[in-house]
């Protein structure tokens, strides 16, 4: 499998239109970050300001990857390919979650780095900047944009396409789900269940502000991870059964 994936990674760092459309991406991050600087009174509301921004450009990394970690295998069917190599099933899937996660790492810490060099830069001080909130910021970032991807997967697994997975990974990344939970509870006479704060967003939110606090709340993690796990094991279970066409 670990040839597989090196292959595949390849692959996917060489296309041409990804460097492109992540370098654009990352000019943006800079360039807003600029920006940002006359409007700021401290390195820190300069920092946080740029890390919104950042935040809002992770989601659209995801998309990104999703289209070449798999829209490129199902569209060139390299899949079957792998498989007709003895390849499991699977391990098929259990890769290509791991490309994912990597690619996405990657982009993450690069546009992360790329606004933090640029702030100190531009503002010229460092005192009021923790390394530590910034190392949150990348792993609640990447753990949203994998968490959304891990749980709606399985889409893509039974009609051998993206369109379905990006539609319900915009829905789960962006918070929509929440926000329709919370608006159509009260008219189901559900509110006092709070449903949306069992939502991934939710989740993910409070998650990220108990770390900032310093400390770990693991429920939210639990959850997370069982939103994961649910969509990682619907994919391969239905990608074991699926009746590919070579």
């Amino acid at each position: 499998m670990r040839r597989y994936m090196n292959a595949d990674l390849s692959r996917i760092y060489s296309r041409k239109p990804r460097i492109i459309i992540l370098l654009i991406f990352f000019i943006l991050c800079a360039v807003n970050c600029i920006f940002s600087a006359s409007a700021a009174t401290s390195m820190a509301s300069l920092a946080s300001d740029c890390l919104n921004t950042v935040g809002l450009v992770c989601t659209i990394f995801g998309v990104i990857e999703i289209v070449y970690v798999y829209g490129d295998d199902f569209k060139a069917k390299t899949i079957q390919v792998a498989i007709g190599t003895g390849i499991k099933r699977q391990k098929i899937v259990h890769a290509k979650l791991l490309e994912y996660m990597i690619c996405v790492f990657t982009d993450i810490v690069i546009a992360t780095v790329i606004t933090v060099v640029c702030a100190i830069i531009t503002k010229g001080m460092t005192g009021n900047l923790y390394v530590s909130d910034v190392i949150v910021f990348v792993f609640i970032e990447w753990f949203k944009v994998v968490a959304a991807l891990a749980t709606s997967m399985f889409l893509m697994y039974i009609g051998e396409g993206i369109i379905a997975t990006l539609l319900a990974y915009l829905l789960l990344a962006g918070g929509v789900i929440t926000s329709v939970i919370q608006l159509l509870a009260p008219l189901a006479g559900l509110s006092e269940l709070h449903l949306h704060t069992y939502t991934l967003s939710s989740q993910v939110s409070t998650l990220q502000a108990r770390l900032e606090l310093g400390y770990l709340n693991w429920v939210s993690l639990l959850i997370i991870l069982l939103h994961m796990m649910f969509g990682f094991a619907l994919a391969s279970i239905l990608f074991k059964n699926k009746e590919l066409e070579f």
